[in-house]
């Protein structure tokens, strides 16, 4: 049961978090967004489909939604000063999904997630690799942006983010339809315990 609910809830991140970022789309890629006619209502709902991931992604949401705000409220302000804030209002949301599913999501989720389901066998050792593998590109992705060695969203950091999806995608569904296997370690135990009282009887 308890591998069932966490491999629904891993599907439910996985599949909210691209629902949420098609959702609130146009204010990160319309600079003008702040002070045009919007779609507040799709950034609202994409915000909150996305808001199940991570802290960092709650504080890049706030950004969001406040260019919701400013377009909602600031209509007599100067858009040559909406446009630049919004602008910084998106550039501080593409640093939190950086450092959150671009770095620590690679080193919790992907290299310590993935290196204890594979030294403890709950699940596919094979699948677990891409955790283990995943992880590190992944977390090593979001430093050479982070130094300007590659750009936020080039092909190359979305190379290097293809076997962490591999992993968080594979294991959602993997504890939703098989749970998890039985631990080596715990069928030792289990075996020393049905030992042991034979043994004192004798």
């Amino acid at each position: 049961m308890a591998a069932l609910a966490v491999g629904v809830l891993f599907i439910l991140t996985f599949i909210t978090s691209i629902a949420g970022a098609l959702a609130y789309g146009p204010v990160l890629s319309d600079p003008s967004y702040i002070t045009g006619a919007g779609a507040d209502t799709r950034v609202f709902v994409g915000a909150f489909l996305e808001l199940i991931e991570c802290a960092f992604i709650g504080i890049g949401l706030l950004s969001l939604l406040t260019i919701v705000t400013l377009r909602q409220g600031a209509a007599a302000a100067d858009a040559g000063t909406l446009v630049v804030v919004g602008k910084s209002l998106v550039a501080l949301h593409n640093w939190t999904f950086l450092l959150g599913p671009g770095f620590a999501d690679g080193i919790g989720t992907g290299m310590i997630l993935g290196w204890l389901m594979y030294r403890s066998g709950l699940v596919s050792r094979r699948m677990a690799l891409f955790g283990v593998i995943g992880g590190p590109l992944l977390a090593a992705s979001g430093i050479a942006v982070l130094l300007g060695l590659i750009p936020q969203g080039s092909i190359l950091q979305g190379i290097a983010t293809v076997p962490e999806i591999i992993w968080e995608a594979s294991l959602g569904l993997w504890l939703t339809f098989k749970g998890f296997r039985q631990a080596p370690i715990l069928a030792a135990e289990g075996r020393e315990q049905a030992i042991a009282p034979a043994y004192v009887a004798a």
